[in-house]
């Protein structure tokens, strides 16, 4: 996966459960950092429903 703002690619950090984020339903929040330590982005989540 790359980052949506340098496009390099992302660290996968590990996954979570909606509740850990204190989020309704059921879903995974996965958690990814950008390799490039010159891009102002430093975390990417993404939350996919189940």
């Amino acid at each position: 996966m790359d980052c949506p703002k340098c496009l390099k690619n992302l660290l996968w950090g590990g996954d979570h459960s909606y509740e850990d984020y204190d989020l309704e339903g059921e879903g995974i929040v996965s958690n990814h950092t950008c390799t490039n330590e010159e891009c102002p982005i430093t975390d990417v989540l993404i939350y996919e429903s189940i």
